[in-house]
């Protein structure tokens, strides 16, 4: 796709992080993968056999992504109202949540996005998709299961992104990383889960789990006590 022909994705939304080197850069993202998506499925659909040799993390949104660009936008939003410094999120995939996320840390005059995915290829991807938007500095990924690599924290966590895979068996990706990383979220600190896994929610919504939680197109939010 020419850097003067963008495909335009996101058009429709508001364009609220005003910079057009990182607009590109998602534009490509989801193009690349709204077109990844579409042969994976026209795989399934004309070798349904076959099903072993399709990535099915491309066939699971029309744009072979969770974060969808009005969702991209609210994140941003939301780290930039809470004037957050230490953001973490996973698994990065692609890096289309980590782009938005980096865009609020550098809007708000600095801090640092923590992302891990346990798939290298994804790491080195979303890498090379942040460098191209100019925000890597902005951002520390990490590879490794989420658990184990975020637990290590160097300050006090505003706001977490999460998207933990479902299928994992329980306890859930989700909830083993929310664990991990609660000694470092901060009282207020807003927690943001995507897929809903039934434990994930189970806790956070239990009286004695110490969180606030309510529903949003991003998924079920979850403010720390």
């Amino acid at each position: 796709m020419s850097d003067h022909l963008i495909n335009h994705i996101l058009a429709g939304t508001a364009h609220v992080l005003r910079d057009p080197r990182v607009e590109l850069v998602l534009d490509r993202l989801y193009y690349e993968a709204q077109i990844k998506a579409e042969e994976a499925k026209e795989l399934l659909r004309a070798a349904p056999e076959g099903r072993a040799d399709v990535d099915e993390d491309a066939v699971l949104t029309d744009f072979g992504f969770h974060l969808r660009p009005q969702q991209g936008e609210l994140l941003y939003l939301m780290a930039r109202n809470a004037r957050a410094e230490r953001v973490v999120e996973f698994s990065t995939s692609g890096g289309a949540a980590a782009i938005y996320l980096a865009a609020a840390m550098r809007d708000n005059g600095g801090g640092m996005v923590i992302g891990s995915d346990p798939r290298p290829d994804r790491i080195e991807m979303a890498a090379a998709n942040l460098t191209k938007a100019g925000l890597a500095d902005y951002v520390d990924l990490r590879v490794g299961e989420p658990a184990d690599v975020l637990a290590a924290q160097e300050g006090p966590v505003d706001l977490v992104f999460c998207d933990g895979w479902p299928k994992v068996s329980a306890p859930s990706r989700a909830l083993r990383t929310l664990m991990a990383l609660e000694p470092h979220l901060r009282p207020g600190a807003l927690v943001i889960n995507d897929n809903a896994e039934p434990d994930f929610v189970d806790y956070v919504r239990s009286p004695q789990g110490g969180y606030r939680c309510s529903a949003s197109i991003l998924g079920l939010i979850a403010a720390r006590d």
